[in-house]
Order: C-alpha cells, then structure tokens, then sequence
C-alpha cells in the first residue's frame, strides 16, 4: 500500500512521462534550514536517494530560513548532501 504522503505525480512532457512521488523534507545544515519537496521515483526511499552517488540533493517549492527569519523562496534548488547535518520528513495533514 502507497503512503498517503506519496499522491503527488509529476509528468515531465507529453511524450514521456516519468512518475514521482513528493517528499516534504526539512533539511538543517551549519547554516540555513531548508523546506522543500523531494521527488521520489516510486519504489524508492529517500535514504536511497541520500546513499546515491549523486553529490546534491535536488528539491522545488523552496523556502530557505536562517535561524526562524524567512531568507528566500524559490521554484528549484540543490543541496550539497555534505552539507546536510539533519534530515526530517514532515507528515502531510
């Protein structure tokens, strides 16, 4: 059974379609705390996503914080998986 979490789909053009599930995901680094959306190819997890050889990890729909104040918001970013201290999924309501 999928996890309710997991219902977004993203289709990447009309003539080729790839499915993903979202992952909401705050990230803490030295720095900042990252929120965001990862995209999970269905069957995976993210701790695959984390132990792949890939050095960033991508996410959309982002907010970055330094301390509790609200830095920037953007449609895409990377995270240097080096640089991730702390890693939570946030349930969905």
């Amino acid at each position: 059974m999928e996890s309710p979490k997991r219902k977004h789909i993203v289709k990447s053009d009309a003539a080729r379609y790839i499915e993903k599930a979202t992952e909401k995901v705050i990230i803490r680094t030295n720095q900042y705390k990252v929120v965001g959306l990862v995209h999970v190819h269905p069957g995976s997890r993210l701790l695959d996503m984390l132990n792949a050889p890939a050095e960033f990890l991508p996410l959309t729909d982002v907010t970055v914080f330094t301390g509790d104040q609200e830095l920037d918001q953007c449609k895409f970013a990377v995270v240097p998986k080096r640089a991730i201290n702390l890693l939570m999924e946030v349930e969905s309501p």
